[in-house]
């Protein structure tokens, strides 16, 4: 009898013990996922921003690069 009533208590405590060590995991993994999910988008923003940053600026620097290339082939034609 003893040895049933101590070998529960044993049980229950370890259980007790598995059960939380589970809940504090999931918590941790839970704060984790958000941080990542937030950290997601502002990268996804930023590389959205980066990406018409770099359009806009190829188009800005095309124009001149182009006069200035037309102004040489005139230069040399004459």
């Amino acid at each position: 009898m003893i040895n049933f009533f101590g070998a529960s208590l044993s049980t229950f405590f370890v259980a007790y013990f598995l059960i939380n060590i589970n809940y504090r995991a999931e918590a941790v993994m839970n704060k984790r996922e958000k941080e990542l999910t937030s950290a997601n988008s502002m990268l996804t923003m930023v590389n959205t921003e980066l990406d018409r940053f770099v359009y806009s600026s190829s188009h800005d620097l095309r124009a001149p690069l182009h006069s200035l290339q037309g102004l040489i082939q005139l230069t040399e034609h004459t």
